[in-house]
């Protein structure tokens, strides 16, 4: 009986959190539905044009199953998607899943380089801020976590024409380097005031660094510990940040025209291509949603801040 109890102790969180993904995609695949159904957007005469007789709309429609009854379609779709099946795209005439599988990576690897290339700044900078009490800079971190990411993208769209006259058809590269910068952005102002904030000892101080300074230590070296004790919460904070930088990365791919999965997401939705903007919603909400738990758990169980103000 106790083993059976422990054996449910261990395996509760994770089954909450089976459930929580469960009914995070349910309730996300029942909203992009409604809206898709109040939508005035007619997908079969999106695709056959504007000069496309109403017969031939009709027949269209009639072939994908649009003229069900909206709980028909409802129930169908979740039952294909239950077995993998994420329909066909209305638009692209292929698979969803392999739509998704052929874009998704490339968006996904640019989000990263921002992340990592956000999480580096974030430590350098909230490290200066920190360890010499620069205010201004700690206020710089905070608008620049602050700002929304297509601001930013269409003031440099703005500056790369203007400035150095390239257009983002002829200067892909150039375009591409400025998206991983300005999506960098949040990641690089959330990680720096997370450092900042933990080298103000006078605010918060664990017992060994109170006994560093007690003892005479050097301003330098207390920094120096308190940054690596902060670099697990660091992870934890960078992986959260991964659902808006990636956000910030499908806009900028739009913007600047750059082949991706956000222009294809994003016309999906006007086109009205449910298939497309239900796979790619539930399958990012699910790498959102582990990515999210995952930094939960190694702040939960290894910053020894959290640990200590629990």
């Amino acid at each position: 009986m106790a083993t059976s109890l422990n054996t449910y102790s261990a395996t509760k969180p994770a089954l909450h959190f089976i459930l929580k993904i469960v009914a995070t995609l349910f309730f996300l695949y029942t909203f992009v539905f409604i809206a898709f159904a109040i939508v005035p957007v007619d997908s079969a005469r999106v695709v056959l044009g504007p000069n496309a007789t109403q017969d031939a709309v009709t027949q269209l429609r009639r072939e994908w199953g649009l003229d069900e009854p909206f709980l028909s379609q409802f129930v169908i779709a979740l039952g294909n998607m239950s077995r993998g099946d994420f329909g066909r795209s209305f638009y692209f005439n292929r698979p969803a899943a392999e739509i998704i599988i052929e874009y998704a990576p490339r968006t996904i690897g640019r989000a990263i380089e921002s992340l990592l290339s956000g999480v580096l700044i974030g430590i350098f900078f909230g490290g200066l801020a920190g360890h010499y009490s620069l205010n201004k800079l700690r206020g710089i971190l905070v608008l620049a976590q602050s700002l929304p990411s297509f601001c930013v993208l269409l003031f440099f769209l703005w500056g790369g024409v203007r400035l150095f006259g390239f257009s983002p058809s002829s200067a892909p590269v150039f375009y591409e380097a400025l998206l991983i910068a300005g999506a960098s952005l949040y990641p690089a102002g959330i990680v720096g005031t997370f450092i900042a904030d933990r080298l103000v000892i006078e605010v918060t101080v664990p017992r060994h660094v109170d006994l560093l300074r007690m003892l005479g230590a050097p301003r330098q070296r207390i920094s120096t510990i308190l940054i690596w004790e902060a670099l697990p919460g660091v992870t934890a904070v960078a992986l959260n940040a991964f659902g808006p930088t990636l956000t910030g990365i499908s806009l900028g791919e739009l913007i600047f025209s750059i082949r991706g999965f956000g222009p294809i997401f994003f016309r999906s939705c006007e086109r009205g291509d449910l298939t497309v903007v239900v796979a790619g919603t539930l399958l990012l909400a699910i790498l959102f949603l582990v990515l999210q738990r995952l930094g939960d758990l190694i702040q939960q169980g290894i910053d020894t801040r959290v640990r200590g103000n629990e």
